[in-house]
């Protein structure tokens, strides 16, 4: 993790907040994620609000966020993205995280549509996205775009939609991290 977690839980509201420190690049990022809170779809004062989702505790959805922008912000991705990517995509929505690996590009969005419904949320309700999409280094260009098509059919089509490419070791062809906003009705 090229990230430092530094805890900032207020003892006022009993949320429990991390503010992960960023320095990779020469200059400092900073990002505020809130744990969610049982039962409950709010959005906070962080950056990035977490919902819960059914089978993990808030500790284990906070560890799943933090990882996954750890992996999003990934200063060595071919295609970057970045705290202001994350600013237009989570702020003042409820937002949930995902990660799933897949071997082939058109297996991409039907893993996406699993993990939303064991997430239970519908694909209508993402409003903007941020994927950070990580290939083997042997993946072609076709195969990427093809993943990427994949995950965007999968999605409203008003979606927001912003990825992050990394090329690197892994073996799956495909790993996916995402952060998807939803509507607060979901």
């Amino acid at each position: 993790m090229t990230m430092q977690q530094i805890d900032i839980t207020s003892e006022t509201n009993g949320g429990h907040v991390i503010k992960l420190v960023d320095a990779t690049l020469g200059m400092e990022r900073e990002i505020t994620v809130a744990a969610p809170s049982p039962g409950k779809k709010t959005v906070s004062d962080a950056l990035v609000s977490l919902i819960p989702i059914p089978d993990e505790t808030p500790e284990t959805t906070l560890q799943h966020a933090i990882a996954a922008l750890d992996d999003i912000t990934n200063p060595n991705s071919y295609i970057h993205v970045d705290v202001s990517d994350i600013c237009r995509a989570c702020r003042e929505a409820p937002t949930a995280t995902i990660c799933f690996e897949c071997d082939s590009p058109d297996a991409v969005g039907k893993a996406l549509d699993a993990k939303l419904s064991d997430s239970n949320i519908p694909a209508g309700a993402v409003a903007r996205t941020l994927f950070s999409i990580v290939c083997r280094k042997d993946v072609s260009e076709t195969e990427l775009s093809s993943a990427v098509k994949s995950l965007r059919r999968h999605l409203r089509e008003q979606a927001t939609f912003t990825f992050g490419v990394r090329f690197t070791d892994i073996s799956s062809t495909f790993r996916i991290t995402a952060l998807l906003a939803v509507s607060k009705e979901c």
